[in-house]
């Protein structure tokens, strides 16, 4: 995704990026999709984000000048593949209905080991049902729908007015070489709350909501920890696992929905520009419409084109 304008060059710090580009919040959404270690991004992403969150927009961030490596930035994007459901097409949505803000921090620890901490919140102003919408499953219940589908539809399938992502990464080289072996740790949490309006709040009613299920509760939420091993120049190999949490309003009550995934992959690059990975893959949920056990293999094949910015970190 290239902006339509990036300074960096500007003074004390600052950079300012206007046009369409992928946001910064949360550890893997800056991140191309070449550049993953599997097939597929998490459920968090897929259910929350469309898989990975790219936008018209603005953008400033700041890295201050301390010995720990430190940036704040703030977004505002359309925000047109975060709205909630609009199944009258007759909802005023706002034109600019996402805000974002964000803070990374980080540093090395001695010269094999690095780490990073980020903190990140996403407002959306058009995120929250109302009682005529109905929220739609994000199909992770179905690999062939969840892991495909998913990822090219770039619009989320649970929204809610308020987004907080933590995210935590550590990185370790041999003798600080980075390009023979390395190991990747990395978790991140998401928390979606306010989806449903005051409005939608009345028509349910808290009584009615603990007589239909005690656990109801207005937020989704999801998260997952993997660890990737490049053992060689050519050779890695990684293990993730993750759990989602969602609701799905049904009629007259919000159905509970549980989604835990398992995956292991490994990968053989040929080249910095094209990766061969086997992913054998692991899904386990309750409260979808096809609810099951699935066990997929899948043979995938990356190829990079051209010149293409550093990958972060």
């Amino acid at each position: 995704f290239k902006p339509w304008l990036y300074l960096m060059a500007l003074p004390n710090g600052f950079t300012v990026r206007v046009g369409r580009f992928l946001s910064d919040i949360g550890y893997l959404n800056n991140q191309h999709l070449h550049t993953d270690a599997f097939t597929s991004r998490p459920s968090a992403y897929r259910a929350f984000l469309g898989g990975h969150y790219f936008d018209d927009g603005l953008r400033v961030s700041y890295i201050a000048p301390t010995d720990l490596y430190w940036i704040v930035g703030a977004e505002v994007f359309s925000g047109n593949s975060l709205r909630a459901a609009d199944e009258t097409g007759e909802r005023e949505f706002d034109s600019t209905g996402v805000y974002t803000a964000f803070t990374k921090f980080g540093g090395d620890i001695g010269f094999e080991s690095s780490w990073q901490v980020g903190i990140s919140y996403l407002r959306n102003e058009n995120g929250q049902l109302t009682p005529e919408e109905h929220d739609e499953p994000a199909h992770e219940d179905d690999h062939e729908e969840g892991h495909t589908e998913d990822l090219h539809a770039h619009s989320a399938s649970y929204t809610g007015k308020n987004t907080f992502v933590t995210d935590v990464v550590f990185k370790w080289a041999p003798n600080g070489n980075y390009k023979y072996q390395h190991l990747t740790l990395s978790a991140e949490y998401f928390r979606v709350s306010d989806f449903m309006t005051a409005e939608l709040h009345e028509e349910h009613g808290e009584e009615e909501q603990h007589a239909e299920d005690g656990n109801t509760k207005d937020y989704h939420q999801a998260w997952y920890v993997s660890g990737v091993y490049q053992f060689s120049p050519n050779w890695s190999a990684g293990l993730r696992y993750g759990k989602l949490d969602s609701q799905l309003q049904h009629e007259e009550h919000f159905d509970q929905q549980a989604l835990q995934e398992t995956e292991l992959s490994v990968a053989w690059h040929n080249s910095h520009f094209s990766t061969v990975r086997v992913e054998f893959s692991h899904q386990s949920n309750s409260g979808f419409e096809n609810a099951q056990n699935d066990n997929v293999i899948t043979l995938q094949y990356v190829m990079a084109l051209g010149a293409h910015s550093a990958h972060q970190f």
